[in-house]
């Protein structure tokens, strides 16, 4: 019981981190979506879901890895898996600009940290975190 809080715990806080990352810090938010006129892709509530969707397949990535490895690689293999798939995607898209970049890497890199700690600290509290 306490591995599936590890992993939804872990998608929640990704899932709540993407909205604050793209409404407050990149500027790619419903402002940047209502100018380029994609209002639906950022308020459609299938990509709602599907973000949700992604954050729970990541989250249970990231809670496989933790099982073999510590929290470092876990972080680092979970953002490898997901993030970087994701953004090139997103730029191949035209979705994002380069200069946010800047402000969307070391975000994500926290966000996959501070989930594979989520996942550490629910399902091993009795085992060393690094």
């Amino acid at each position: 019981m306490k591995n599936a809080i590890a992993i939804l715990a872990a998608a929640v806080w990704i899932s709540l981190a993407e909205f604050i990352r793209t409404e407050f810090f990149t500027g790619t938010g419903t402002s940047f979506a209502y100018d380029s006129g994609l209002h639906h892709l950022y308020t459609d509530r299938y990509s709602g879901n599907a973000i949700g969707f992604w954050a729970l397949v990541i989250s249970l990535l990231m809670y496989l890895i933790s099982r073999k490895f510590n929290l470092w690689i876990t972080a680092f293999t979970g953002w490898l898996a997901g993030f970087i798939l994701m953004w090139a995607i997103m730029r191949n898209a035209g979705d994002i600009e380069g200069a946010s970049l800047a402000f969307i890497v070391p975000l994500s890199l926290l966000e996959t940290m501070f989930a594979a700690w989520i996942i550490f600290r629910i399902s091993r509290p009795g085992k060393p975190n690094t």
